[in-house]
């Protein structure tokens, strides 16, 4: 089986990976072995990308990073809402338009009216041009009611709701079920990398934490097309403290870029729920994905999305928390991380080595990880008497072995594109269910 066609058969081509358009041979995941002398065309399939270092990479802008994946991946001029089948049990609308609008807005003021007064059904627009300032503004849309910009469309970055201070608020709130959020950008103040020193304070909540989007017990919500960046805390928060399950959250085709604060610093933070997150670039954030640990009802899918090279820490994350039926700290209930593509091989900040994910206990039912591309050419180690450690490779867990994980099918290392990928022969401890191991 040719490289191509066995990356096909595990699903990663046919997910996040896409050959350039000018290649498609069996060999558009091999490396050229001439460098293109206009570097703005450097990266054509994912074969080109590979045979970058770290540093050449790192110098890539995001949007030539993207070049060999999904052109739809983080929405933007290449995304087409309407030729979306979206996912079964997910929410799903097709294109907004300015004269579908019931309310059409260009201020703070305007803003806050709009979302006083909309009712479900209607749609607030936010005129592509606007540049809203949300200091000390927090909105909240009742259930029903979509928010909407236009990102992308014929040259448009779309409207910018953004703070240049530091406080604690979320710009958007969810105040019913079936709200919508698609072709905005959300900015918050903090959009470089920083440390407590920098600032002369303590603590993470001295200096104040920002939300783009709260979603607080509700379900059904889209989020689509957006962008979320500078904010200390997440750009979106599914669920309040885990006392809510929100349910049907689909956040799909956004980036969540440059949240890179030395504490919190989330692209999306996942507290009570089951979201889909899928088709998104995530790059330059603390955490791009986390989830909170204990007795709370987390779980999320994590499916075809392109981790950016800049990371601060692992950036697919679940906390642990101690609960009373457990032994180890649970560690959400049920995780599936699948056939997403994780740049990153090292933190942006100190330069130690970084996992792909890592899992700070024990999930209560199951982590699966199956047919993703870890550039990082550590593969875990997945045997009964080593524990995971610093050395626990791409997927790490705090724990002393590995438990309730199941991994299958992933691809390791940016060289190792070959028929015979990853590490053969990788065992699992026996307290893995089935005997599962890591088999590709």
């Amino acid at each position: 089986m040719n490289r191509r066609s066995y990356l096909s058969s595990i699903g990663i081509a046919s997910g996040v990976l896409l050959a350039g358009s000018t290649t498609g041979d069996a060999d558009s995941f091999t490396a050229s072995s001439q460098t293109p002398s206009d570097s703005s065309n450097r990266i054509r399939t994912a074969g080109d990308l590979v045979r970058l270092s770290a540093d050449e990479i790192l110098a890539l802008d995001g949007e030539t990073v993207r070049r060999p994946f999904n052109p739809e991946l983080g929405g933007g001029e290449a995304y087409d809402p309407d030729g979306l089948d979206g996912a079964e049990e997910y929410p799903h609308g097709g294109a907004v338009t300015r004269e579908l609008a019931t309310y059409v807005v260009s201020d703070a003021d305007e803003l806050e009216t709009a979302a006083g007064d909309a009712t479900a059904g209607e749609i607030i627009w936010v005129e592509g041009d606007a540049e809203v300032d949300m200091t000390g503004v927090s909105i909240t849309l009742a259930g029903g009611v979509t928010l909407a910009s236009d990102r992308g469309r014929d040259g448009s970055d779309g409207a910018l709701l953004s703070q240049d201070e530091n406080g604690f608020n979320a710009f958007i709130s969810t105040g019913g079920d079936d709200v919508r959020l698609t072709g905005l950008r959300l900015s918050g103040p903090e959009h470089e990398y920083w440390d407590y020193e920098d600032k002369g304070i303590d603590s993470i909540y001295d200096v104040g934490i920002t939300y783009g989007l709260l979603i607080d017990d509700t379900d059904d919500v889209e989020v689509d097309n957006c962008q979320f960046s500078g904010f200390t805390y997440a750009g979106i928060r599914v669920g309040m403290w885990g006392a809510y399950e929100c349910e049907g959250v689909y956040i799909h085709h956004n980036e969540f870029v440059d949240n890179p604060s030395p504490a919190l610093g989330y692209g999306i933070n996942v507290y009570g729920g089951d979201p889909l997150i899928e088709y998104n670039y995530l790059d330059n954030n603390r955490r791009s994905i986390a989830g909170v640990g204990g007795d709370v009802p987390m779980n999320y899918t994590v499916r075809n999305n392109l981790f950016g090279p800049r990371t601060r820490l692992a950036p697919i994350d679940a906390h642990g928390g101690e609960v009373d039926d457990m032994d180890e700290p649970q560690a959400g209930v049920r995780m599936d991380i699948e056939n997403n593509v994780v740049l990153s091989e090292k933190a942006a900040v100190s330069g130690a080595p970084q996992p792909a994910i890592v899992i700070r206990g024990v999930p209560r039912e199951r982590a699966t990880i199956r047919n993703n591309w870890f550039f990082t050419d550590r593969a875990p180690p997945f045997s009964a008497d080593e524990g995971t450690g610093d050395d626990g490779g791409a997927i790490r867990q705090w724990t002393d072995q590995y438990t309730s994980i199941t991994a299958s099918n992933n691809v390791y290392g940016k060289f190792v594109l070959t028929e015979e990928l990853g590490t053969a022969g990788t065992t699992w401890g026996p307290q893995q269910a089935h005997g599962n191991r890591d088999s590709n």
